[in-house]
């Protein structure tokens, strides 16, 4: 497939979220295979793939991070809720292929673009599943990636920054609540 077409099929199917008549199609369609398929055009080659496809797929992921929190309910930052959809302190298997694929070498990725769209979903992911989410990026040492690409992002792109940085907040908090 040309890079133009593989682009464009995920812009299209990551616009499909938006329409509620294809959401039965993406509930179907939305398996391991799409989140793999999309997880590696947007965040391996990341010197030689195409930055455009790289996007598209990304914002693949953030709009099914989006459609997948409101789905699945939230165990969210809530102590006192008793209706998880963590049981036993576990994440849907996809959800958590998606967080760490996300963060997974985020400290690399030089598209903005790309970083701001990886945060985001992951930044949505914590804050739906609240401690459990929030444990396993620290757990795998995904906090010092974050940390970098705060760093790295200050002067360049502010926005990938602050949200690096508000990211770091959560994870922070998680930890002080843990202690």
């Amino acid at each position: 497939m040309s890079p133009a077409a593989r682009s464009m099929a995920w812009c299209t199917m990551s616009n499909a979220f938006a329409n509620e008549k294809l959401l039965p199609f993406l509930n179907d369609w939305t398996t391991e295979d799409a989140i793999d398929a999309a997880l590696c055009d947007a965040t391996t080659d990341i010197e030689t793939r195409r930055v455009e496809i790289r996007q598209a797929a990304v914002a693949f992921l953030y709009n099914m991070v989006i459609h997948q929190t409101k789905i699945i309910p939230s165990s969210g930052a809530d102590k006192n809720k008793t209706d998880s959809s963590v049981d036993d302190g576990c994440l849907p298997d996809h959800i958590v292929n998606i967080l760490c694929g996300l963060l997974e070498s985020i400290d690399s990725d030089t598209d903005d673009t790309c970083r701001f769209r990886r945060l985001l979903a992951s930044g949505r992911i914590m804050l739906h599943f609240g401690d459990v989410a929030s444990s396993l990026v620290l757990t795998l040492g995904f906090h010092d990636a974050i940390e970098r690409v705060k760093k790295n992002s200050i002067n360049s792109h502010p926005e990938v920054s602050k949200l690096a940085d508000d990211i770091l907040s959560i994870l922070n908090t998680f930890k002080l609540s843990d202690n």
